[in-house]
């Protein structure tokens, strides 16, 4: 049985998403969290917090009235004097056991809800999907937020309110950064959309074909689009299909359309090369759609467009211009020092405080974030 801590204030959370995974990162945090943890893994107590500053293998053990109860083994990695992380191997029952046992130790259920903005954003860090959202994350988690909250009583009304759409505009930014759009490439066969999916993408992904009908599912990867990552989808060509040989191929034209329903932005390639009418995919309403020349190097005059064969990096930069224009996003979208709300929580809490802006209570709305 788990002897309860005297005199700790030790919170217990997992870190890494519920469900199952290959390891499960439990954090044991406060004041007396070795103390606590070593109720599970016997002999941990007598290790001093700077001795887990590389991670220590442990064993995870407990005496129960059946007799010892072998749990599992895990690492131990401090990442601090009261902060200890616990990597176990990723089953939602051992984590809920060993959760449990940390409990009967005297541990307490972290509260997310009281998390501060600097810690949220700190483990957002480590899944930015880019250079700027990771750097705009840093500055959240070094304290550009907060400060900019505390910042606020001290100014007018109309500083405050100033501020606070300042702080807006830029969460739906960074609203962009921290999760990528989605952008679709359709248009009809042999428009040239997974040649252009294999460049944005940095490697040969699909199959590229002069063989009209291909690519017959949508195929998904991440790529950049100037600082921004996106998730890039090349789906199957628009053109008419009969037969039963067919019926492969209309599953993978029905698959692009609902791809292009839940799409930030659809790329309609239109091949320049082309002089009889092209069958165009149905294109769902409410979705941005910027259409593009393909193919200009294949003859002459062929008006404004893309090549992906004769200028491969002007390709992309007309693919990224249309992009920032069609969502409306900044070239350079991370501000060194910047607040920014980088979540839903902080987001709503900026709006918060925005409707609540000539409150005389508005002092003490910022010392309490949602």
């Amino acid at each position: 049985m788990t002897t309860p801590v005297p005199g700790g204030t030790v919170k217990v959370r997992e870190l890494t998403p519920l469900g199952r995974g290959g390891v499960t990162v439990l954090e044991v945090s406060g004041t007396g969290a070795l103390e606590c943890l070593a109720t599970i893994a016997p002999g941990l107590d007598r290790r001093s917090p700077g001795s887990l500053a590389k991670a220590v293998l442990v064993r995870l053990a407990v005496e129960t009235e059946q007799g010892t109860e072998d749990l599992d083994e895990a690492l131990v990695w401090g990442r601090g004097r009261d902060c200890l992380e616990l990597h176990i191997h990723g089953s939602p029952v051992l984590a809920a056991r060993i959760q449990e046992l940390l409990l009967c130790a005297g541990a307490t259920a972290h509260d997310d809800v009281g998390d501060g903005f600097c810690q949220r954003a700190e483990l957002a860090l480590a899944s930015a999907p880019s250079e700027a959202a990771a750097r705009m994350l840093l500055d959240q988690a070094n304290g550009a937020l907060e400060r900019a909250f505390a910042q606020l009583p001290g100014m007018s009304t109309s500083e405050r309110r100033a501020a606070l759409d300042t702080m807006v505009q830029a969460g739906a930014v960074g609203a962009r950064l921290v999760s990528p759009p989605r952008v679709v490439l359709a248009g009809p066969v042999n428009a040239g959309k997974s040649t252009l999916f294999n460049l944005l993408v940095g490697a040969e992904r699909v199959v590229v074909s002069g063989e009209e009908g291909t690519t017959r599912d949508a195929v998904s990867a991440r790529a950049l689009l100037g600082a921004f990552a996106v998730d890039l989808v090349d789906t199957a060509g628009a053109r008419e299909t009969r037969g039963e040989a067919a019926a492969v191929e209309r599953s993978g034209q029905a698959q692009g359309m609902a791809e292009a329903a839940a799409a930030d932005l659809v790329l309609l390639l239109e091949p320049l090369t082309k002089d009889e009418p092209q069958l165009e995919p149905a294109m769902p309403t409410g979705i941005a759609v910027v259409r593009l020349g393909t193919k200009r190097d294949l003859g002459p005059d062929l008006g404004p467009g893309l090549s992906c064969a004769a200028d491969p990096v002007g390709a992309v930069e007309v693919v990224a211009a249309a992009f920032h224009r069609a969502l409306d996003l900044p070239i350079a979208p991370w501000q060194p020092g910047a607040p920014v709300p980088f979540d839903q929580r902080s987001m709503e809490f900026v709006l918060q405080l925005r409707d609540a802006v000539d409150s005389p209570n508005f002092g003490q709305l910022c010392e309490r974030p949602a």
